[in-house]
């Protein structure tokens, strides 16, 4: 059977013990395992960024992969470059040279940017060159909320629940293990340094509770009701008629008022379920518009949310006036 049977050192790979007694290092054995199975391990990683991610974003990232390959041996190596828009209009490169010339005049958004790159890379013990390849995909949350928009899918805050909270993610295929971590916590690194939007406590907080602001806002409406309508009827009451009559008002009045006030509470939750933070691949033309008709969207809802509840109380001031003044004939 074989073991690990030596510690290495800071910058040695571990040896393992074959059958036969004889000591080779955890690379061999990877590559033997490849070789026999020919699979491919992966690493995949989710990332939930809320992104604005431009050109220079990507270059960097461009960057920070192939300075971590001038450690390693490279054979050959092939990068791409792949945006895909709105309208189903693809555009692809077959380097970051060529990426960079990319048409930014584009009025589609940009709906997801794929980067792949293939490494042939020979590692020290070894005879034979290993690929590795990395997908990377970065995702507008932006542009997918629109595209359900578009197809009528967004009725209800229930489809914003169900609307992923991953912005990227990254695939990396490899034989050894540690190669592919070392991609991995570099992409890594570049995903936490991007500039995020944080979304604000009070809305993340409205957004978690959401689904009480029905019940709370009902009842409260309720409350604010009931006891107007019991101040005025004590003093008013002064026969079995009229307290019939102040019941009948209060009951009949609190259940249209609950009723009411219960789908106040729906379109609230609503409202705030449609705030989200913005994040997008700003890239183009279309991606600039498509910001700023987030962030108006944004603040619509926002104005929903706060205003909603002011005028149903409005309302129901007025009902309980209405009510006190009938009861009082």
């Amino acid at each position: 059977m074989n073991s690990i049977v030596a510690n290495p050192g800071p910058n040695e790979s571990p040896k393992v013990s074959l059958g036969s007694g004889e000591l080779v290092s955890m690379k061999v054995v990877q590559e033997i395992y490849a070789e026999l199975t020919g699979k491919e391990e992966s690493l995949d990683t989710q990332y939930k960024v809320n992104h604005q991610v431009g050109y220079e974003d990507i270059y960097q990232l461009n960057a920070k992969i192939f300075q971590l390959t001038e450690q390693y041996n490279i054979e050959a190596s092939n990068s791409s470059f792949t945006i895909y828009h709105q309208n189903n209009q693809r555009q692809s490169f077959s380097s970051f040279d060529r990426f960079a010339m990319y048409d930014r005049g584009i009025v589609s958004p940009t709906d997801r940017l794929i980067l792949e790159y293939n490494f042939l890379i020979l590692l020290p013990q070894l005879q034979k060159p290993q690929s590795y390849k990395i997908i990377i995909t970065l995702g507008s949350r932006a542009a997918t909320i629109r595209n359900l928009k578009n197809e009528n899918r967004l009725k209800s805050h229930i489809f914003f629940e169900m609307l992923s909270e991953v912005t990227g993610d990254s695939e990396i295929r490899f034989v050894d293990y540690s190669v592919a971590r070392n991609f991995q916590s570099a992409i890594k690194e570049w995903f936490e340094g991007l500039d995020e939007n944080a979304e604000s406590v009070f809305i993340s907080f409205a957004k978690r509770n959401k689904h009480l602001l029905p019940l709370i806002i009902s009842i409260l409406a309720v409350i604010m009701f009931v006891l107007p309508v019991v101040y005025y009827f004590a003093p008013l009451a002064s026969n079995f008629g009229d307290v019939v009559r102040f019941v009948a008002l209060a009951v009949v009045g609190s259940f249209l008022v609950n009723k009411i006030f219960n789908d106040v509470g729906h379109f609230m939750a609503n409202s705030v379920a449609r705030v989200f933070p913005l994040s997008l691949i700003k890239l183009t033309k279309g991606d600039e518009s498509l910001a700023k008709d987030v962030r108006q969207g944004n603040k619509v809802n926002l104005i929903n949310f706060f205003l909603t509840p002011v005028l149903a109380l409005g309302i129901n001031i007025l009902s309980t006036w209405i009510c006190v003044r009938l009861a009082i004939g």
